[in-house]
């Protein structure tokens, strides 16, 4: 399942080997920022005038020859890493994207555990215990329950119909 999944995001990340059009990098950069009014759109996805604007400031820098990341690095300086739709992968904002790895780790190792101490454990028993069995299931229960150490708690079950206890 993990090898499709590589193999699936490998394919789907491969660039076709033709150099992208300057439309095609302005939407690709301008999806990659935060809309600074709606917040939850990208500049791409956004109708707001802000996204407009730096849709605008994008394909500017896009013909001005600036690379992708400097273009991003632009509205980071001006806006801070909020600006980013994707976190980056260092600092603090490392917790976000190892957090969910984690968990997962976490849960699988917590279900292992688990599993392994639900087996049902081994009872030990005595050899009185052992000899006591062996003659109930022979057909001397009368003997077996003489010879076994008595338990006043415990009756035996014809003094439990009479509604007698035995001693």
């Amino acid at each position: 399942m993990l090898l499709v999944l590589t193999a699936a995001l490998v394919y789907g990340t491969r660039s076709n080997g033709h150099p992208l059009t300057e439309a095609q990098r302005v939407h690709r950069i301008a999806a990659s920022l935060r809309c600074p009014t709606c917040h939850e759109l990208s500049v791409a996805d956004s109708t707001a005038p802000a996204s407009q604007a730096i849709q605008a400031e994008i394909a500017n820098q896009v013909r001005a020859g600036r690379s992708d990341s400097q273009i991003r690095q632009y509205f980071v300086d001006r806006y801070t890493t909020w600006i980013l739709l994707s976190p980056p992968r260092r600092g603090v904002t490392l917790i976000v994207w190892a957090a969910p790895v984690l968990a997962v780790l976490a849960a699988f190792a917590f279900l292992v555990v688990g599993f392994r101490r639900w087996r049902p454990s081994a009872v030990e028993v005595s050899e009185e215990d052992r000899a006591l069995v062996e003659r109930a299931l022979a057909g001397d229960a009368e003997k077996a329950t003489e010879g076994a150490t008595r338990d006043p708690s415990v009756r035996p079950a014809a003094a439990k119909k009479a509604g007698t206890r035995s001693s």
